[in-house]
């Protein structure tokens, strides 16, 4: 059954750093938001691959592991109707 009302998708993916930064408080507390919540998160990877003692770069796996779980996050917000991913 498709809908009477219904509409497409046509919002940027990802839209890189410099075109979507708005000099404003509302930007820098999504920055600290987002900067602050992953940060535990880095700490948990980074004292796991110490611990283990087998992986002789614990700090560059722990900052890609970042990286692609940053990555998934904004990649899956996309397609959440009340989230977008910046």
């Amino acid at each position: 059954m498709i809908p009477e009302r219904f509409f497409v998708f046509h919002e940027q993916f990802l839209e890189l750093p410099w075109d979507e930064f708005q000099a404003g408080w509302h930007y820098w507390r999504n920055v600290a938001i987002n900067v602050v919540g992953f940060i535990p998160l880095g700490f948990f990877f980074q004292a796991y691959f110490s611990a283990v003692g087998k992986i002789k770069r614990a700090t560059r796996l722990t900052i890609v592991l970042g990286f692609l779980v940053s990555l998934t996050i904004e990649v899956l917000q996309a397609f959440l109707p009340t989230r977008d991913s910046e």
